[in-house]
């Protein structure tokens, strides 16, 4: 009895700490919160398509052409042709990130369930159900699923993407295409799918993030995730690397490809003479 009567009083306790969170001016302007739950949501979405648009036709031959032409390239010689990216990156990725963050803290001042429409509700009661299939209940909710689903597929859109655009074009001019070939497009293949990897990498490892609390995953797989992701990431970063390494084995140019500062640099001066001389005791070694 005394048990029950403690944990009611730690439920009111919580339930009063949370109407005192509540800002009085939130009953007012409730159509504000509405407004940031389609702001954050948004976010989201343009966070993930962001990640599959850079691997796609439409960003090599329209936006990166658009990014370029804002700092001149390549038509002015002063252009910064090394901001394309970064731009990009920035406006699809960080962007949304961050006011997806802020957003979601600026929701905690108003009563969620009670200005959320009744189309999102079902919406989010939906991620949160857990299928049956063959009468045994699965672990994973239908938004833990979805999640899983989009990194996958995402995985297999980014190699399948690479390796396309690199294979088909040498198939269509050559009857055969050589094992060195095969190597570097499968290496670099890999390396933009760890980049795709990394994306995802930190999302389900923070407490409160908007993904976890859209998509009803706890924080517990939310950790396991992250570790998956991290070697998943890891696995296909060496991949990247062990292509790379074969074929230039293969070509007996790994000396010059892996260890380009034992040989010339191709900065004007001897590669080896600098990586010697770069600090005190290996310049006095060197003399």
């Amino acid at each position: 009895m005394d048990a029950t009567n403690t944990e009611v009083g730690v439920a009111n306790i919580k339930n009063s700490g949370d109407q005192a969170r509540l800002a009085p001016w939130t009953e007012r302007l409730a159509p504000l919160g509405n407004l940031s739950q389609v702001v954050m949501f948004a976010c989201m979405l343009m966070y993930a398509f962001g990640q599959l648009f850079f691997f796609s036709d439409g960003y090599t031959k329209n936006v990166s052409v658009t990014i370029g032409n804002w700092y001149g390239y390549p038509t002015k010689a002063t252009d910064h042709e090394e901001m394309v990216l970064p731009t990009f990156f920035f406006l699809f990725c960080f962007l949304p990130m961050a006011v997806a963050i802020l957003v979601f803290e600026f929701l905690r001042y108003f009563s969620v369930r009670r200005i959320t429409s009744s189309h999102v509700l079902r919406l989010t009661r939906f991620l949160r159900l857990k299928p049956r299939i063959m009468g045994r209940v699965l672990h994973k909710s239908c938004g833990e699923l979805l999640f899983l689903a989009f990194v996958i597929g995402g995985n297999i859109y980014v190699f399948q993407y690479f390796y396309r655009d690199a294979i088909a074009p040498q198939e269509e001019y050559n009857s055969s295409v050589d094992m060195t070939t095969y190597l570097q497009t499968i290496a670099l293949t890999f390396g933009y799918v760890c980049i795709y990897n990394m994306a995802f990498l930190f999302l389900p490892a923070t407490r409160n993030c908007v993904w976890m609390e859209f998509l009803n995953i706890s924080y517990a797989n939310g950790v396991r995730y992250h570790r998956w992701f991290g070697t998943l990431t890891i696995l296909t970063a060496l991949l990247h690397c062990t292509g790379f390494y074969w074929s230039w084995i293969r070509e007996g140019t790994w000396v010059e490809d892996a260890l380009p500062c034992f040989r010339n640099c191709k900065v004007g001066e001897d590669g080896e003479y600098r990586w010697k001389t770069h600090s005190e005791p290996l310049r006095c070694c060197a003399s």
